[in-house]
């Protein structure tokens, strides 16, 4: 309540516009500085942020640039690679070719190793029956009551006929590694007739249209004949006069060019 000076004691309301005028202004400035402290706290957040921001972009930049310089490395190295794989599949096509020769001759081998594996078999045989006969003579001669001293021959003789049995069985085995050697040295022999074969050929087909080549057919056909004497010695006594005419009928031809 509000007393008025020098009255009695009458009691007033107050004025309404005084108390509508006083608070607002109060209210205002609070609020003003409320709006503010938001404010600032936005734009600090804001601030954050766009720091946030910027370092991931810098960061992504950095990225980039790595994933850019990987992407090259790959590259070059992919063409490196890939020249490398041009590189094996060359050699890969020239080892198939001598994979190829090899096959030709490994039947060959094939062929004889199985007969020669045959004979190893029945040799194997022979001497485990002769094993055989040396423990039941053994046991004979422990057990029985004949005449020792015929056993012993007995088993002395068997004892002898496996020594020679496996004697028998190595001299197999010797003259077959040596078989195996000489068809390999012939089948080496018989590639090169064929390629000396094929290359004089060759130069024929070229001095038949006016080329003076006789010199490389003469090397030529001299390498095809020590070839042929070396891959089919059997043929070379029983063709050596024929051999002799057609040469003397190729050189004439050679020396009428």
């Amino acid at each position: 309540m509000v007393f008025c000076r020098g009255s009695s004691q009458v009691p007033r309301r107050r004025l309404p516009v005084l108390v509508e005028c006083r608070y607002p202004k109060k209210r205002s400035g609070r609020a003003s500085v409320l709006h503010h402290k938001a404010f600032l706290r936005i734009q600090e957040e804001h601030d954050v942020e766009v720091r946030s921001l910027t370092e991931k972009s810098d960061s992504y930049k950095l990225l980039s640039e790595k994933l850019r310089a990987d992407l090259t490395a790959a590259r070059e190295e992919h063409e490196e690679m890939v020249e490398q794989v041009d590189a094996l599949l060359d050699e890969a096509e020239e080892f198939k070719k001598y994979m190829d020769i090899l096959a030709s001759k490994k039947e060959v081998v094939q062929a004889q190793l199985e007969l020669s594996d045959a004979q190893l078999r029945s040799a194997k045989e022979n001497a485990l029956g002769l094993i055989e006969k040396i423990k039941e003579l053994q046991h004979r001669l422990n057990l029985a009551t004949l005449d020792k001293a015929d056993l012993a021959k007995e088993l002395e003789g068997a004892r002898s006929e496996v020594i020679e049995a496996n004697k028998r069985a190595d001299a197999k085995v010797a003259q077959f590694r040596i078989d195996v050697e000489v068809n390999q040295a012939k089948a080496e022999s018989m590639v090169k007739h064929a390629k000396w074969q094929a290359r004089r050929e060759a130069l024929e087909e070229v001095r038949a249209q006016g080329f003076d080549i006789g010199v490389e057919i003469e090397v030529a056909r001299a390498e095809e004949n020590k070839a042929r004497k070396l891959a089919f010695p059997e043929e070379d006594s029983d063709d050596s006069g024929e051999s002799e005419d057609e040469d003397d009928a190729e050189n004439t031809a050679s020396n009428e060019y």
